[in-house]
């Protein structure tokens, strides 16, 4: 009887310890090309001792791993060749607080549609002090628009933005600006721009920013057409450009591949066909005048369970003509595939279906020129590992530090057949630690079975 427990503890404590044991995988053999589905050779036309290629469209859906760790680079002979991803750039840089400037309102008659004379009073700096009217009549006169001072320091400022006294009114309008040096000759400053106040489900668009691309003249008018909603304006800030470019995002556009619904909800499915590094979102709502809440999800598995990446308010609204969309959607990095976007409440017809849009920025990717040319980027094994950390480590401190100027630009070419394309396909898992667990548990039940078996028939002895 003792011996039966011994046994068994000694099979139980085995078992266990074997399912805490991490698995020691197998000392990994060098890859090869074949080992992958896909190749895209690479295009030198200096020689360079380090080289410098931006991933293309085609490989981000050829690759099999989202954090492409699938990734390898090959010479001519088949050999490995040390590379370093650089990921894309991000600005976390915040914008200059906007400069509050003076303004000062213009009126003209309700009979014309320019403004009235007026004299205008100027410091030797030039600063605008008080501007008087020609017009005596107060109860005549309507808004025409406002005139601005920049002052001296101006050459960064790239915007207007607007304040006004909300009375929870809705505010649409279209917006001019003219620059002047002297205030007396005018000529235009960027394209009109559309000023927004609307309120929709609890949602409320304002667009009240007026952009121009040049360095203004010191003297700005900012008015509307006659007869359009005027804007009494509490505060105006110049908008300051930021010394860093705006990072440049390529997008893709998704059309639904699938519809749902539940509970009186719209689902449309997209496929975005690769594993891109998303950032941005755009949705593109069918005709104007629509205005809808949404949901945005995605996943990275078919099956998996659905992350949110954005709810809120997107519409297409006309304007005076001008077809006004809601801003470009910001989201934290992901390589998800399959999107899901749900229309939770519209007002103005949904169909056909929304379009689904996808901004991403590419990777860089960087390697040393050893071995023989040419040279080939490999992709698409969802058995690779990832390359070991101190191999990562070694080529941040040789290759990331490396300036610009001393490393040669090359191409990608055309996307071509490797390996067997099953590789794109991860591996079926073998749930052997549930298997193994099982069988313990039918082990002991079979152990006990024994023991009180033998039990039994001691007890029946004489």
């Amino acid at each position: 009887m003792n011996r039966c427990l011994q046994n068994l503890s000694s099979t139980l404590l085995f078992s266990i310890a074997l399912l805490a044991c991490p698995s020691v995988p197998a000392s990994p053999e060098q890859p090869k090309p074949e080992d992958f589905a896909w190749g895209f050779p690479v295009i030198v036309d200096t020689q360079s001792d380090i080289y410098q290629v931006t991933l293309p469209e085609s490989l981000y859906r050829a690759v099999a791993s989202p954090q492409l760790a699938d990734l390898r680079v090959f010479d001519g002979r088949g050999s490995l060749v040390p590379f370093l991803l650089i990921p894309p750039k991000t600005d976390e840089t915040p914008p200059p607080a906007p400069i509050p400037v003076p303004f000062f309102p213009l009126y003209r008659s309700r009979e014309q549609a320019d403004p009235a004379n007026i004299r205008i009073e100027t410091a030797r700096s030039g600063a605008i002090l008080q501007i008087h009217s020609d017009s005596a009549n107060e109860q005549n006169r309507v808004l025409w628009g406002y005139l601005i001072d920049l002052g001296e320091e101006r050459q960064a400022i790239r915007g207007l933005k607007l304040q006004w006294q909300d009375a929870g009114d809705n505010l649409m309008t279209r917006v001019r600006l003219e620059q002047s040096d002297d205030l007396s000759m005018w000529r235009p400053l960027g394209t009109p721009a559309t000023v927004v106040s609307l309120r929709f489900d609890g949602h409320r668009i304002k667009r009240n920013q007026v952009s121009f691309s040049a360095s203004p003249q010191r003297y700005l008018r900012l008015h509307w057409p006659a007869g359009a909603q005027g804007i009494e304006l509490v505060q105006i800030h110049a908008l300051v450009s930021q010394t860093r470019p705006a990072p440049q995002i390529t997008w893709i556009t998704l059309k639904p591949i699938g519809k749902e619904e539940d509970d009186g909800q719209r689902h449309y499915l997209y496929d975005s066909g690769g594993l891109f590094p998303v950032t941005r979102l755009q949705v593109r709502l069918p005709g104007d005048n629509v205005l809808a809440t949404i949901r945005i999800e995605s996943r990275s598995q078919p099956e998996g369970p659905w992350r949110l990446r954005h709810q809120g308010l997107v519409y297409s609204v006309s304007v005076q003509g001008n077809t006004l969309v809601n801003e470009t959607i910001a989201i934290p990095t992901t390589s998800d595939r399959t999107w899901r976007l749900t229309v939770t409440k519209a007002l103005g017809l949904v169909d056909p279906p929304p379009s689904l849009q996808l901004g991403w920025q590419p990777h860089r990717l960087r390697f040393l020129a050893s071995g023989h040319p040419p040279y080939l980027i490999a992709c698409g094994n969802a058995r690779m590992p990832p390359l070991p950390p101190s191999f990562q480590h070694t080529l941040k401190t040789l290759l990331g530090k490396t300036k610009d100027v001393s490393v040669a630009t090359a191409t990608i070419g055309p996307r071509q057949p490797l390996g067997d394309p099953s590789l794109l396909s991860p591996p079926r898992i073998v749930p052997w630690r549930r298997w193994l667990l099982w069988a313990v548990l039918f082990l002991g039940v079979g152990t006990i079975a024994l023991m009180v078996r033998r039990l039994v028939r001691e007890m029946r002895q004489p």
